[in-house]
């Protein structure tokens, strides 16, 4: 037994479908599916080509023998993911992460979050899945390992800690609408500027993270900021640039007493929540859209609470008593009980790899 995962080669995405490969237990390996043709095209016309001229006419993966298990995440997945399916004769069992652009049928299941399908559960497809949030790999075990890994650079730090995890841009296409307020410099100035003084007010420490969606004129602004304010607080700014080490994200996520998350990443708010950390996301209510819905949905569980502008104080860790479900380890089960409805009793393990 084996799994593919066919990768859009976005990060956000590929990482939902190898965590959910990791979860299912099954030996796999990572494809980067985009094809090298009619990438541009509609989705719907890309399948057209493939049912008419083969898997070769968009530059295709063929991979033989085929496995039995493909799962996939972004749009440029769809059509490796489609034709691997009829390739097999229905034999791998494909499964796709988020919401598909064609119709849920053309998958054996389809794991998406419920934002995506709208507020309306008459229209969702009976071999859908739906998610609280996106699937991730933060975990009790996880966790545990990070702390392990960062407890030395973080020592320093004293507690409690502040964890910032901060995104940017939400759309790479001029005609999409923003669905989240843009990571501004007065914004992201304000959110600095509160988040040291709530950290200082117990003589704690802020931790803050930014990502490949951030604008480098905010990212040269919480640099500047967060130099000046080492007096008030010890802090830790990771951008990415050269000479800021690997990346901390876990350690921070394992290391730190509170989280606070820019509104506009439902994968980092998600994997926040998976820690049992109290965390806040800036300006929810400025988002739209799915955006919106998941937010107003994860205030409601009580998983989430905004982060105020101008200052903020945090709250004893013993107020929070929201909790989100499992979904990475629910969506797992259900690809397994589907595999063994197939071919029977399996035994999985925690296998992997993440090779291309």
């Amino acid at each position: 037994m084996r799994c593919v995962v066919l990768s859009n080669g976005v990060v956000g995405a590929e990482k939902q479908a190898l965590a959910l490969a990791r979860a299912v237990g099954l030996p796999f390996t990572c494809h980067r599916a985009a094809p090298t043709a009619g990438a541009s095209l509609p989705t719907q016309a890309q399948l057209w080509l493939t049912s008419l001229l083969g898997e070769r006419a968009l530059g295709l993966p063929t991979l033989e023998p085929p496995p039995q298990l493909a799962i996939s995440c972004g749009r440029a997945s769809v059509p490796a993911s489609v034709a691997l399916r009829a390739a097999s004769n229905g034999q791998t069992l494909t499964v796709h992460v988020q919401r598909p652009p064609c119709c849920a049928s053309a998958f054996d299941l389809v794991v998406a979050p419920r934002h995506d399908f709208g507020d309306d559960p008459q229209s969702v497809p009976s071999n859908v899945l739906l998610t609280e949030g996106s699937l991730h790999s933060i975990d009790a075990s996880s966790l545990h390992a990070a702390q392990a890994e960062w407890a030395r650079p973080l020592a320093p730090l004293p507690r409690p800690r502040l964890a910032v995890l901060l995104g940017g841009v939400t759309s790479r296409r001029w005609w999409q609408r923003e669905l989240a307020p843009p990571l501004t410099v007065p914004v992201a100035r304000e959110l600095v500027r509160s988040a040291t003084e709530a950290a200082a007010a117990l003589g704690g420490s802020l931790l803050v993270s930014t990502s490949r969606r951030t604008p480098p004129h905010v990212v040269a602004l919480l640099r500047s900021e967060m130099h000046e304010a080492r007096a008030r607080a010890p802090n830790w700014l990771w951008s990415g640039d050269e000479g800021d080490g690997p990346n901390p994200y876990m350690g921070f996520l394992a290391g730190a007493d509170y989280v606070v998350v820019s509104a506009d990443s439902v994968n980092m708010v998600s994997e926040a929540c998976a820690t049992a950390k109290p965390v806040y996301v800036l300006q929810p209510e400025h988002t739209s859209g799915r955006f919106l819905s998941f937010h107003t949905r994860m205030l409601a569980q009580g998983a989430i609470r905004p982060w105020p502008l101008p200052g903020a104080a945090l709250e004893p860790a013993s107020r929070w008593s929201g909790s989100v479900a499992p979904d990475t380890q629910l969506a797992a089960q259900r690809v397994r009980m589907l595999l063994e409805a197939r071919v029977g009793p399996l035994s999985f393990g925690r296998e992997g790899s993440g090779g291309g």
